[in-house]
């Protein structure tokens, strides 16, 4: 019998991309500074604040499906069917990245109201600055956990278990980040964190891994 060899070099391939896209970005949105510097300015030094934080949440959620579409049992049929692009229908890294796609669409809009609707406007720059520099980070991390996963001889299914716990640890980092980071991020009012943190943090985390995985 003819073992296949998974081709995998796309993978390599998209991860020289997202650094590439990050230096150039870094030098384009913040006035030729280094990524590392980018990452160490204030908000009053940074520039194109949403511009950014869009960049990294698309690279984020694009390195993140990369790395859940090895654990996606299927594709629903229904979407097999019924979504096609140019006689091509998604796989398991195509359905994980425009489901995970339409998911944080979703968030950023319905942060946005959340933020019109409670009063705290002001503060929106400063959370699509943090967010921003959180998902840059957290993107490094997804590099490394993808390169494991892919060329390293480890048991996929031993690592979810791995794997599960540092996405979680990694949201709840968010979260605190949101909570106690220097420039004020969420409203003052407490009951509006709770809402926050429950409706679109975990809720919309625990509806999607329902989505995915089950």
């Amino acid at each position: 019998m003819i073992r296949v060899i998974e081709n995998n070099d796309w993978i390599i391939y998209s991860i020289i991309g997202i650094i590439i896209l990050y230096i150039i970005s870094s030098k384009i949105l913040n006035k030729e500074v280094s990524f590392i510097e980018d990452l160490q300015l204030s908000l009053e030094e940074s520039n194109n604040v949403g511009i950014s934080c869009i960049l990294s949440s698309f690279i984020y959620i694009f390195i993140l499906s990369i790395l859940l579409s090895q654990y996606i049992p299927i594709v629903p049929k229904f979407i097999t069917e019924n979504l096609h692009l140019n006689g091509y229908s998604l796989n398991k890294f195509g359905f994980t990245f425009v489901s995970y796609l339409v998911l944080y669409s979703g968030k950023y809009l319905f942060s946005y109201l959340f933020f019109t609707c409670s009063g705290n406007m002001q503060r929106w720059k400063s959370y699509m600055f943090n967010l921003g520099k959180f998902f840059r980070v957290i993107t490094i991390l997804f590099c490394a956990m993808t390169i494991a996963l892919y060329f390293f001889p480890i048991n996929r299914f031993q690592a979810l278990e791995y794997y599960i716990f540092i996405l979680i640890c990694i949201m709840l980092c968010k979260i605190a980040f949101l909570l106690f980071s220097a420039s004020p991020t969420l409203p003052q009012e407490w009951y509006y964190k709770f809402l926050y943190i429950c409706t679109l943090q975990i809720l919309p985390h625990l509806a999607i891994w329902k989505f995915l995985f089950f």
